[in-house]
């Protein structure tokens, strides 16, 4: 091989190497994205289930209101209402 060929392979060579460097480094760079929205997907499910427990706590408010507001209007009333039975 003459000396030209050789200088013009090493720079081949070398080029590769960089873009091989460059690719490892975007793989890198997907892999790490990649965990942050697994990491993202796992908080927003999180934050799906504490609405939800949210919800249910705020829905079971309601029901205590309602039976206090009906505590309230039936207090003039001859026969008190039963609200919690009581097992004997």
């Amino acid at each position: 091989m003459s000396n030209s060929t050789t200088t013009a392979l090493r720079a081949q060579v070398e080029e590769k190497q960089i873009e091989y460097q460059n690719l490892r480094y975007i793989c890198d760079l997907s892999h790490k994205l990649d965990l942050q929205f697994k990491e993202l997907c796992y908080r927003m499910d999180e934050m799906n289930r504490g609405y939800t427990v949210v919800a249910q706590v705020m829905n079971n408010w309601k029901g205590v209101f309602l039976a206090a507001n009906m505590s309230e209007n039936q207090e003039d009333s001859v026969s008190p209402t039963t609200f919690v039975k009581i097992p004997n």
